[in-house]
């Protein structure tokens, strides 16, 4: 089981040349039967160490995180939190991206970190439907 985890390999081909060969440094194996079973185990769990007052929601292998409150200070402090209580599952920091629903002002170098790199804050989220800081309750699906 290790070594089918750890240590894997991928080499792309173009024709009968080959390129050079790298290691793959996270993810499950894709396209069998275990690698499938891993994934699930995986994604199902990865909000389970998120404290009960937090918002989430989890669709194939993205998911969101949030906390509502009217202390901004608040709830950025506790969502801070629960990024870092599943920072143990591997998340790219180029992917994971914040973005503040609120009518008060907050700086513009606010941010939340991930592996001590700030989070990129955006106007605008893609989770299976469009969100932006101009839409209160209402989304569109894309």
């Amino acid at each position: 089981m290790v070594c089918f985890l750890f240590g894997r390999k991928i080499q792309v081909w173009i024709g009968s040349d080959p390129l050079a060969q790298y290691t793959v440094g996270n993810g499950s194996p894709q396209e069998s039967v275990i690698g499938l079973i891993l994934f699930i185990t995986v994604i199902n769990g990865v909000f389970s160490k998120v404290p009960a007052d937090i918002g989430r929601s989890l669709f194939a292998d993205d998911g969101a995180l949030w906390k509502r409150s009217s202390n901004t200070e608040h709830a950025i402090r506790k969502a801070q939190g629960a990024v870092d209580e599943v920072l143990s599952q591997g998340f790219s920091v180029k992917k994971t991206k914040t973005l503040f629903f609120t009518r008060k002002r907050i700086e513009e170098g606010r941010k939340l970190r991930m592996y001590g790199s700030d989070l990129e804050r955006v106007g605008k989220l893609k989770l299976g439907q469009i969100a932006s800081r101009g839409q209160r309750t209402s989304a569109k699906t894309q």
